[in-house]
């Protein structure tokens, strides 16, 4: 099967279980996390996409690492080759 290779820039989300102040809260809401991922497209939908770091030969134990991604936390997609 061929899937495309991707890079993917996308704003990541976070939480925390520690105790803080409302002003840390407030200051750690104001920069949100830009993350690179590379991998290859292994489904998608209207609403997210999953990409998978590894892939290989085995149909039952084939992908490795794989990342769901909501496609509203997606700045920039860019394909970067067709793998087999």
């Amino acid at each position: 099967m061929r899937r495309d290779l991707l890079l993917v820039e996308w704003w990541d989300h976070s939480s925390s279980s520690a105790w803080q102040s409302e002003h840390e809260v407030r200051e750690s809401a104001v920069t949100p996390l830009l993350v690179r991922s590379v991998g290859w497209i292994v489904a998608e939908t209207r609403k997210q996409i999953a990409l998978a770091a590894r892939i290989s030969d085995d149909s039952e134990l084939g992908l490795g690492n794989v990342q769901m991604i909501m496609k509203a936390a997606i700045k920039s997609r860019r394909a970067l080759r067709r793998a087999r």
